[in-house]
């Protein structure tokens, strides 16, 4: 469908987010061509004069253009409205997804702000994954996403399909504590500039299992990468833990007890794969998918959409 540049077309029905410099709005479309049908989506209005990062914005941007594919939200159009409601300000048309990031989401819930059950997390990683993959591969390769995390990863209105956003597009505020781990130790440079984005799909498949990233520094992480062990807030306060294995193994004097097998021997390598200091060590989106733990999780959407939609439910008003 071929969608105008003229923001008269699009009917605004609500206001989904906003920031200081922006606003996602759910609209209505109705095209010359069917003027009675219409097309529920969402725009980005951002007022570019107050915008500080207009260049990676429109970086961004013409990136998602490129990447068309089910697991990333890839705007269809954009363009400088004329109105006098919102005069020169950007306008990018998207398809319409979920309110609200699935951090968001998990941070609302108060059955999920501890982290989600593992097929619920193995299928939203195998949907990131195919969009990161496409992203790794556009235009040649070498390019990135860098802001992989659970504050761009967004639901379609049915709730079966995992979308990947660019935070420039996102209109969401960023949420939680900044951790120096979040930063990738390895300065990952050409043909190795990917590898950034596969260090933070390790510290997403963390945020969430646990509902957070449970440490907050490059030493910390790597100590109970190093001695196989995760630290897992306990169920009677957020910040109280306990060690726990990570791949299965139960080390000495941790104890063992109900959730013990939350965390798959599996999906524990994979972290620790995700998660090495030297980039040209870690796996590829490519590899990763081709691993048995996600092609064994292929085809599961059906068995986890009741989880996605209770969580859904805590973010409408």
């Amino acid at each position: 469908m071929e969608f105008s540049r003229e923001e008269h077309r699009y009917t605004p029905v609500e206001t989904l987010r906003s920031t200081q410099n922006a606003v996602m709005l759910k609209v209505t479309y109705s095209s010359m061509a069917s003027p009675k049908s219409e097309v529920p989506l969402q725009v980005l209005v951002v007022n570019t004069h107050k915008f500080d990062c207009v260049y990676e914005l429109m970086k961004e941007y013409a990136l998602a253009r490129r990447c068309v594919h089910k697991n990333l939200v890839a705007p269809h159009v954009s363009f400088t409205a004329a109105g006098v409601d919102r005069p020169g300000n950007l306008w990018v048309v998207m398809p319409l997804v979920s309110r609200v990031s699935l951090r968001s989401m998990m941070m609302m819930s108060s059955e999920f702000r501890n982290g989600l059950p593992e097929p619920v997390v193995a299928f939203v990683l195998r949907e990131i994954l195919e969009g990161l993959d496409c992203i790794h591969r556009v235009g040649g390769g070498g390019n990135v996403h860098g802001n992989v995390c659970a504050g761009c990863i967004y639901m379609d209105e049915e709730t079966t399909t995992v979308k990947l956003a660019f935070r420039s597009l996102t209109c969401e505020e960023v949420t939680g504590p900044w951790r120096e781990c979040k930063t990738e130790p390895g300065n990952s440079l050409p043909p190795y500039a990917t590898a950034a984005d596969i260090w933070s799909f390790g510290l997403l498949i963390l945020e969430l299992l646990f509902g957070e990233i449970p440490v907050e520094t490059h030493n910390g992480l790597q100590e109970f990468i190093n001695n196989d062990v995760i630290i897992v807030p306990k169920s009677s306060g957020k910040y109280v833990y306990r060690m726990k294995p990570l791949c299965g193994r139960n080390p000495g004097g941790s104890g063992g007890g109900g959730d013990a097998e939350r965390l798959s021997g599996p999906l524990g390598e994979i972290i620790k794969e995700c998660l090495r200091k030297d980039p040209k060590k870690r796996p590829t989106a490519q590899q990763l998918l081709e691993h048995d733990y996600f092609k064994l999780s292929k085809g599961k959407g059906k068995d986890v959409k009741k989880v996605l939609v209770r969580l859904q439910k805590h973010t409408v008003s």
